[in-house]
């Protein structure tokens, strides 16, 4: 008998990037789903790791759970983004490109859910720096609506784009 493990067929754009979401600073991330189907009771997460000066010298690697804006669904459809408000230290508040880079910053990009069609868990998860110009830019739109009554589709070719803010 063979058995085989489920995948979670789950897209990461290439980079994040912090635009202004109702005045404040907001990191985004977009993901896909790119089964034919709906993963059930998605859970998402973003994980902050840098370096950070000790008062006895050198560094130590500290990790920070980011507030997102939701953090379950009950249905993960095509593609959605991820957003956390920057509004205080654990969330690199007042950083700069320089400084994220110098304290070797990474966000590591998780979802968990169940794929309905075997039952059965999975999981996919990417570790992303920020954008080489992450700061007043935005993840282009990729979801395109059908005029005919038959919904919506998603290019995950462009789930990577981004464009300046307007």
């Amino acid at each position: 008998m063979r058995f085989s493990r489920p995948i979670a067929r789950v897209v990461f754009s290439n980079s994040l990037v912090i635009a202004p979401l109702n005045g404040k600073p907001t990191l985004m991330v977009r993901i896909g789903n790119e089964n034919q189907h709906s993963m059930v009771e998605a859970e998402f997460r973003i994980m902050f790791s840098r370096d950070e000066p000790l008062l006895e010298g050198g560094d130590f690697r500290y990790f920070y759970v980011l507030k997102l804006h939701f953090d379950r669904l009950t249905v993960f459809p095509a593609a959605l983004t991820l957003r956390h408000t920057i509004d205080d230290k654990k969330s690199a508040f007042g950083a700069t490109v320089e400084s994220l880079e110098a304290s070797r910053a990474l966000f590591i990009v998780s979802v968990v859910g169940i794929d309905p069609v075997i039952a059965a868990s999975g999981s996919n998860a990417k570790g992303l720096h920020l954008a080489r110009r992450p700061f007043r830019r935005t993840l282009r739109r990729n979801l395109h609506r059908a005029w005919n009554g038959g919904g919506s589709r998603v290019d995950y070719g462009r789930l990577h784009d981004t464009e300046p803010v307007s």
